[in-house]
């Protein structure tokens, strides 16, 4: 018994032991779906981290000028 799933025969044992209820076999495109959002859930938060620390840095006044000559300057 199929459940469309690519498991191998000792996951599909497991799977059907427990009546599904600890285990779910995903299909190739449920795979490809969970890892689009896993990955677009990453980036937002990879975000909202930089606006927080664009946040922070402009809070505090700290901004860093690089002048003509390279230098840095803490203003």
């Amino acid at each position: 018994m199929s459940n469309g799933g690519s498991c191998t025969l000792e996951e599909q044992y497991l799977f059907n032991s427990s009546h599904g209820t600890s285990m779910v076999c995903l299909t190739r495109g449920d795979t490809i779906g969970l890892t689009l959002v896993a990955e677009s859930g990453f980036i937002s938060l990879v975000s909202v981290l930089g606006a927080f620390i664009l946040i922070f840095v402009s809070i505090n006044g700290v901004i860093l000028v690089i002048e003509a000559d390279n230098s840095m300057m803490i203003v």
